[in-house]
């Protein structure tokens, strides 16, 4: 029932005027609602987010310049900053559908490494600023889940007694003292 397209018989629709209006009107509010969206579940507007990337690529670029001796032009940062803007974009989309499949709302430490086995320096890295917060001792960037998770190789398995043989009977070990006479 859209004017200027076929209807279920397979004859066009005439178009009057303010038909065109309502379906521009239209159109050009579906941005401006995800960008609402997007506001009220993460605080920040697109608009502002991609400026605060452009300003921290530009610095990086600066940092570059002076380093190399070379200079970067506006286009390239700009390109540059898109780049990185979409790319962030994807990680996050990746990481969230990590921690979807897994069951869990929060994002953890096993989901960036997912998102990033494809680049084996970057897992290297990862794997050794993991090593380095564990041996600071800092837990904080770690998530704790205290539920089940639906997939079973990422739980942590809690360790069995192991039985030993006493005599011609199997005995089971325990980690508790045995009493004292």
């Amino acid at each position: 029932m859209f004017p200027g397209r076929p209807t279920s018989r397979g004859r066009t629709r005439k178009q009057t005027e303010g038909d065109e209006s309502m379906d521009d009107d239209v159109r050009s509010r579906a941005p401006e609602e995800e960008q609402d969206e997007q506001r009220l579940t993460t605080g920040i507007d697109e608009k502002s987010l991609k400026a605060a990337v452009w300003y921290t690529v530009a610095q990086i670029a600066q940092e570059e310049e002076v380093e190399l001796g070379r200079s970067m032009s506006e286009p390239f940062v700009a390109a540059l900053t898109e780049l990185v803007y979409a790319q962030a974009e994807h990680l996050a989309l990746e990481l969230k559908a990590f921690a979807a499949h897994a069951g869990r709302s929060t994002i953890r430490e096993e989901d960036v490494k997912l998102a990033c086995r494809k680049s084996s320096v970057l897992q290297e890295l990862l794997d050794e600023e993991a090593r380095r917060t564990i041996a600071g001792g800092s837990t904080s960037t770690k998530a704790i889940t205290t539920g089940p998770t639906k997939n079973a190789a990422t739980a942590t398995k809690k360790s069995k007694p192991k039985p030993t043989r006493v005599g011609s009977s199997v005995a089971v070990k325990s980690s508790a003292r045995p009493p004292a006479d």
